[in-house]
């Protein structure tokens, strides 16, 4: 028996602030999180919120187009970092304060959260973590369909960070609130969400699942925005349906995936490989006993980043390009040891070369 599609509760068609490109299109249903990456978020969140209007677009909740509908009435929700709280406000009053919220729905909302042993605490007298969940009830208290995060986790614990986002998942889950977060740092979305968006001057250039868009960035720059990763330049030699060959700078032939924008990159042109730290094997052997594709590599850095460990190793013949590798912390190769460095085909991706 298959399940029902949630429905849609937020849908935006082409919404754009400044009216320069053809914006942002997207639905999010019932239940879910989506986070969007990028530096213009705030400005799609003003639009959706009501604090500011759209140039072209439009928004829906429910079926019912917003645009002309001021904030107070849009059943919307928005908490933001750092969280705004009224300083002469409790945490109950601040779950009190939206418009026709009950003393039982405060209540409901603030166990929901765990601030019922702090309903009488005023903002000077909370940490970070709930002062966030304080704006969290004042945002939910009336019974809002959406929830707008604004980079809501920055400036958290990350032990903090982790118990928020595994809180508003069971919130979504279990009320069916959608939830739309927008942060600039990636590592606030993923843990959290069901899809993760990118979004680069005002257009959402990629939305997929979290270890979708990962692992599988249509774009360089999607590629880039999500994380640190390697850009070794080449040229392509030939390709076999989606998989390429390519002749490193280095001098090494490796195999990686042509992504759909290289979809007619011509054998000869120059391109980028990416491939992130993490997805690099490392073998204490020479690199024809590692196998095809392998590059032989020098060690060159080490830094301790608590728990793993960046390694910077020169590759190819000539030592002559630079490529970082992560590797849980302690297990680094010593110095002067034959290393060899490879990754399975469909974790490196084939980019047009960016113009100069």
């Amino acid at each position: 028996m298959h399940q029902k599609p949630a429905h849609v509760i937020l849908r935006l068609s082409h919404l754009s602030r400044t009216g320069q490109s053809d914006g942002v299109t997207l639905d999010l249903r019932a239940g879910e999180i989506v986070t969007l990456i990028g530096a213009d978020g705030a400005a799609l969140l003003d639009c959706i919120a009501g604090f500011q209007r759209p140039q072209s677009g439009t928004i829906a909740l429910a079926g019912l187009v917003l645009n002309r509908t001021p904030p107070h009435r849009r059943q919307i929700g928005f908490a933001g970092t750092p969280a705004q709280l009224f300083p002469h406000l409790n945490v109950a009053a601040h779950a009190r304060f939206g418009r026709d919220v009950t003393q039982a729905r405060a209540e409901e909302v603030m166990q929901m959260l765990a601030l019922l042993p702090f309903a009488h605490h005023l903002p000077t007298q909370l940490d970070n973590e709930h002062r966030l969940r304080t704006a969290l009830a004042r945002a939910l208290a009336p019974a809002s369909r959406l929830l707008l995060l604004q980079d809501a986790l920055a400036g958290l614990t990350e032990a903090a960070q982790i118990t928020l986002k595994n809180l508003l998942r069971q919130i979504a889950r279990s009320t069916g609130l959608a939830i739309l977060h927008i942060t600039p740092t990636p590592a606030l979305g993923f843990g959290l969400s069901d899809r993760i968006g990118v979004l680069i001057d005002g257009h959402l250039r990629q939305i997929d699942t979290q270890d979708a868009i990962y692992d599988r960035p249509e774009t360089l720059e999607v590629a880039e925005a999500l994380g640190p990763i390697n850009r070794l330049r080449g040229h392509l030699l030939d390709t076999e349906d989606d998989t390429a060959r390519i002749r490193l700078t280095s001098g090494t032939i490796v195999e990686a995936q042509l992504a759909p924008s290289t979809a007619t990159l011509q054998p000869g042109a120059p391109c980028i490989v990416a491939i992130r730290p993490e997805r690099i094997a490392v073998a204490a052997v020479a690199a024809e006993e590692m196998g095809e594709g392998a590059l032989p590599a020098q060690l060159q850095e080490t830094q301790f980043l608590r728990d793993h460990t960046a390694l910077r190793f020169t590759i190819g013949p000539a030592a002559n390009a630079d490529i970082w590798v992560t590797r849980p912390a302690g297990v680094i190769p010593p110095r002067g040891t034959r290393i060899s460095l490879a990754w399975q085909t469909h974790h490196a991706h084939v980019f047009t070369e960016p113009l100069p």
